[in-house]
């Protein structure tokens, strides 16, 4: 409920300045774009949308983000709006400041407009309940800006253009920004004119990797995963992004947020069996009470893709988690005649455990023989409850101690697959070409 209460008492009227300051869970400040900060909120509005929470708690953080997003929109215009770009007649009190504050960023961004250039010329020519039709002028060159301001607006832009198809008047399309909830198209109706090239998304889309890198190296972790996330939003293509961010979080235990980062990764590169590894090993990692079905799939669609990949122990353990104790045994013979250095001390440690649950099981086998010896006479009543109560607690002990040692919840968090090695991996995902 103070969640609730803290949502109630925030103030979206006021004008924010950017860089954006936001308070992370961990309590770090730290300093967000504009881009960064819309892409931050639009996440959390998703990551709501997925989470099993009650119902007031989940419509209060979306509208939350909601509203959040307004205000930086809003206050970007306010700011940067005068020396991005200006209506050559007054600015139509019909266009929502929203809208102005995201053409604003765009043009700076695309355009260099109030950093490298001069500011754009903007004319209203047609304006409806869906859609906006602006012409654009800048410096030598002249464009279209279609802006939807509902979902029949976006129609009408596909309807426009495939009308134009069919005439002699096609327009040549140079630009579509779509995002979750905002787009629009620039146009041209010269087929020699060319995009601007002040186009600094790459830039954009990098930089939150970059500032990964260095929080990495600066042995800050957890902003290191922070930045990671925001370069997946920025651009759901980098698989160096989906790589750094999985290792971080499950060095991090932030299972929850790995999950998220993999299932994603999953989406957009089904192919990466390393991705998927670690996919099916956070899931065994999480599973407490319920079972996955999807585990099992995943590891049979690993051995598919590459037959050499040893997946033996991801097997065992989730064998275990679904109480299939002959599988999981012969999954153990197989995986102690395999020789992975990585895996050397999570073999030892179950080998220490699991002798444990062996003694406990002998304990409660002496006190069944001395049961059976009682004839069911005063002692049956005294060992029976022995047995039962010694049987019980020590599979539970080795249930509890298993689960805390795969979620990082002890002193040791059990490595699950061959190659787990920071570096290493980040090193072999760096060096692959990012679609």
């Amino acid at each position: 409920m103070n969640k609730l209460q803290r949502y109630k008492s925030k103030d979206y009227s006021l004008c924010v300045d950017f860089p954006v300051e936001i308070i992370g869970k961990d309590g770090i400040i730290r300093h967000y774009s504009f881009e960064e900060s819309i892409g931050l909120y639009q996440r959390r509005i998703r990551i709501a949308q997925m989470k099993s929470i009650v119902d007031e708690i989940k419509e209060a953080e979306i509208d939350h983000c909601t509203k959040r997003i307004a205000q930086l929109r809003r206050s970007f215009y306010t700011r940067y709006g005068w020396e991005a770009f200006i209506f050559h007649e007054e600015t139509p009190d019909a266009i929502p400041n929203e809208v102005l504050g995201e053409l604003s960023a765009y043009f700076r961004r695309r355009f260099g407009c109030g950093i490298h250039t001069q500011r754009a010329m903007l004319t209203l020519l047609d304006m409806s309940e869906d859609l906006t039709t602006i012409s654009v002028f800048w410096e030598s060159s002249q464009f279209l800006l279609y802006v939807p301001l509902t979902a029949a607006g976006s129609q009408n832009i596909k309807d426009i253009f495939s009308l134009h198809q069919n005439t002699n008047h096609t327009e040549n399309v140079l630009d579509i920004v779509e995002n979750e909830d905002f787009s629009f198209v620039l146009t041209s109706l010269d087929a020699n004119t060319n995009i601007p090239t002040f186009d600094s998304n790459s830039e954009t889309q990098s930089h939150s990797f970059l500032e990964a890198i260095q929080a990495i190296h600066n042995g800050n972790l957890l902003e290191a995963m922070g930045h990671f996330i925001l370069a997946i939003d920025e651009n759901p293509y980098q698989r160096g992004a989906y790589w750094g961010g999985a290792i971080l979080a499950e060095q991090l235990r932030a299972h929850g947020e790995n999950e998220i980062i993999l299932t994603m990764a999953r989406h957009y590169f089904p192919k990466d069996v390393g991705l998927l590894l670690r996919l099916s090993a956070c899931k065994i990692r999480k599973m407490d009470q319920t079972i996955d079905d999807d585990v099992e799939g995943l590891l049979q669609q690993i051995e598919a893709m590459d037959p050499n990949i040893d997946v033996n122990l991801l097997y065992y353990l989730y064998s275990l988690q679904q109480k299939q104790h002959f599988r999981a045994k012969q999954y153990w013979k197989r995986l102690k005649h395999s020789k992975h250095p990585n895996l050397d001390q999570t073999v030892y440690w179950l080998e220490m455990i699991l002798r444990r649950r062996r003694v406990g099981k002998q304990a409660s086998f002496i006190f069944f023989i001395l049961i059976s010896l009682s004839f069911f006479n005063l002692f049956f009543l005294i060992f029976l409850p022995i047995s039962i109560v010694i049987f019980l607690t020590n599979e539970r002990y080795f249930e509890e101690v298993l689960r805390r040692a795969l979620r990082g919840e002890s002193y040791i968090q059990l490595s699950l697959i061959p190659s787990s090695d920071i570096v290493q991996q980040l090193k072999k995902s760096f060096s692959e070409t990012s679609h």
